[in-house]
C-alpha cells in the first residue's frame, strides 16, 4: 500500500489515488481536501482522512465531517 492509497473500511480492498490538484496559489489557498468515496466492489460510502495543503481548525474539520455524514444518511448506506 502507497502512501497516498486508500483501504475500503468494509471489504478492505485498496483504492489508490493517482490525480494532481493544480491550482493557482495567488488566486486561492486550499485548506483541506476529503474524497467521498463509494467503493465499486462493496458499495460502502465512506470519506477519506482530511488531507492537508494548510492545517484546517477542528471546527472547520467538523463541519466538512457533519456534511458528509448527512449525505450518507440520506442516500441509505447499507452500513448504516
Amino acid at each position: 500500500m502507497k502512501k497516498n492509497d486508500l483501504k475500503c473500511p468494509n471489504c478492505k480492498v485498496i483504492i489508490s489515488f493517482k490525480n494532481v490538484i493544480a491550482f493557482e496559489p495567488d488566486e486561492m489557498e486550499i485548506e483541506a481536501i476529503a474524497y467521498f468515496i463509494t467503493c465499486k466492489k462493496c458499495e460502502t460510502t465512506f470519506v477519506s482522512p482530511m488531507r492537508y495543503s494548510v492545517k484546517a481548525s477542528e471546527e472547520q474539520e467538523d463541519v466538512v465531517k457533519d456534511m458528509f455524514e448527512d449525505i450518507i444518511k440520506r442516500r441509505g448506506n447499507k452500513d448504516d
